[in-house]
């Protein structure tokens, strides 16, 4: 009888204690701005990236993802948000190729809605790397993305955030901005 008593009351501390970490210390951590950052450094893709310490990190190799035989790293806060870096091998690639590549081949688009007609020019990272930037809200799904181009080295990258068009206020613009900043090639360190 004490042993039933006494697992019961274990039980219940453990299925407290669980509730207190999803419902008041996730949500402390998950949008503090002072968090630890981490480093995802990819040898054999040729970048370096910095993220929040405290996301869940994926990494995939040359096969990419089941979704995306490109995709190389796809970092989550465990919630609908995401980002995706995609790598892709092409021999004298340039910002062009980048755009032509992720439309054809990356991430074909069925059914965009708001697709913009230029791209914008920008830099990331930390040389100030040029890129091309656009955003747009996917289909039915009501996807939000941001995508980021960049060519280097007989390699062309995407660095795409997507998360739902409704909870585009919880996207991390500030995080995935960070982490555009601190994007560089090993090559150059």
């Amino acid at each position: 009888m004490k042993k039933k008593v006494f697992s019961r009351y274990i039980s219940l501390l453990i299925f407290i204690s669980v509730l207190c970490n999803i419902f008041v210390w996730q949500p402390l951590v998950r949008y503090s701005r002072n968090g630890e950052w981490a480093d995802l450094k990819s040898e054999q893709y040729n970048f370096m990236i910095e993220y929040p310490a405290h996301w869940i990190l994926s990494t995939y190799g040359d096969r990419g993802s089941k979704g995306n035989q490109y995709a190389r790293a796809y970092i989550r806060d465990g919630s609908s948000f995401g980002i995706y870096i995609y790598q892709h091998q092409m021999q004298n690639a340039n910002l062009h190729d980048t755009v032509q590549w992720w439309k054809l081949e990356a991430y074909p688009l069925e059914k965009p809605i708001r697709w913009p007609h230029e791209f914008e020019e920008r830099t990331v990272g930390e040389n100030d790397y040029y890129a091309l930037y656009h955003s747009y809200i996917l289909g039915d799904y009501k996807l939000y993305i941001q995508t980021y181009f960049v060519a280097h080295n007989d390699n062309i990258y995407a660095i795409s955030l997507k998360c739902n068009d409704n909870e585009i206020e919880q996207c991390h613009q500030e995080a995935f901005d960070r982490m555009l900043t601190s994007f560089r090639f090993l090559d150059e360190e």
